[in-house]
């Protein structure tokens, strides 16, 4: 039931008045709330306006670097959002084909699990391996082609042992042992 002298029985107050008597009781919350709300943002914002206009008023002639700046600036923020939000959709769909190919399952993403992701990612590349093991995968995978191309009778008139040296030849290469560093007391 409303408080007494309620304005909804006649009493003195308003909606305002009511709310404020039931927003010490806990769960109770007044039908008018959001209407009282978004009445007091108006009001809010409209003493904001009235104040600007004042302040306006006051200030007479403005100048056109100010009038310029009041309204560039909320331009240059949006271009600049969207920028920022054009350049994570861009990252999204990289970082997305990329962890893909290595396997992992990707759903719907937010911005900060874009940008986490692509940290992620650039630092697992900057560590994953130094030139010579690119260069030893390099010459593995190259050395796996050649043995399914001569296993696939692609290497026409080769013969069987010829294929079977040059296999033997290439061989070695990749299980050479890496030279130690020299050591240097400086």
């Amino acid at each position: 039931p409303p408080a007494r002298g309620c304005w909804l029985l006649g009493g003195k107050g308003g909606p305002r008045a009511w709310t404020r008597r039931l927003r010490g009781r806990r769960g109770v919350t007044s039908p008018f709330s959001s209407v009282i709300e978004e009445t007091e943002s108006r009001a809010i914002l409209e003493s904001q306006l009235s104040r600007m206009a004042a302040h306006d008023a006051q200030h007479q002639p403005v100048s056109r670097t100010y009038q310029y700046r009041k309204v560039m600036k909320p331009m240059l923020e949006r271009k600049r959002r969207a920028r920022i939000n054009r350049c994570l959709d861009e990252l999204k769909e990289l970082m997305v084909t990329a962890l893909q190919s290595e396997g992992e399952n990707v759903s719907k993403l937010e911005k900060a699990d874009i940008l986490e992701l692509t940290v992620r990612h650039l630092q697992s590349l900057r560590s994953a391996s130094s030139p010579q093991d690119r260069y030893d995968e390099g010459w593995t995978a190259c050395l796996d082609q050649v043995n399914r191309f001569l296993k696939e009778g692609g290497g026409g008139g080769l013969p069987p042992s010829e294929a079977v040296r040059l296999i033997a030849h290439l061989t070695p290469e990749v299980s050479k042992a890496r030279p130690e560093p020299l050591w240097r007391p400086w």
